[in-house]
């Protein structure tokens, strides 16, 4: 769920783009087996996006406000961004040691 432009643009040449939205092309990037980073919001609750909406959608221009209202769901498959964080950082990596000197 993205609620800022606040985004990548260009990922670096380390990155593999492994989630995407029509908003964001570079959604979810892997660095290896390094980090992981996500760009919406994958912790907000239907409610809390609709509390966000109500409180706040006075900044948005009223046609994307009314279409924000119209689509929050309770199925934003937050379980299924849990499991996937989950197996990433559960997963055996090769450790490598760099020397700075």
């Amino acid at each position: 769920m993205a609620w800022h432009q606040d985004q990548m643009i260009q990922p670096t040449t380390e990155a593999e783009v492994i989630g995407h939205t029509d908003f964001c092309a570079n959604a979810m990037l892997s660095y290896d087996d390094t980090a992981l980073t996500v760009q919406p919001h994958p912790e907000f609750t239907a409610a809390f996006m609709a509390d966000l909406l109500a409180a706040g959608g006075e900044i948005l221009p009223p046609d994307i406000a009314r279409a924000a209202v119209e689509n929050v769901s309770d199925d934003l498959a937050t379980s299924d961004m849990a499991d996937l964080f989950a197996a990433f950082f559960k997963r055996p990596r090769q450790i490598q040691c760099r020397r700075t000197s």
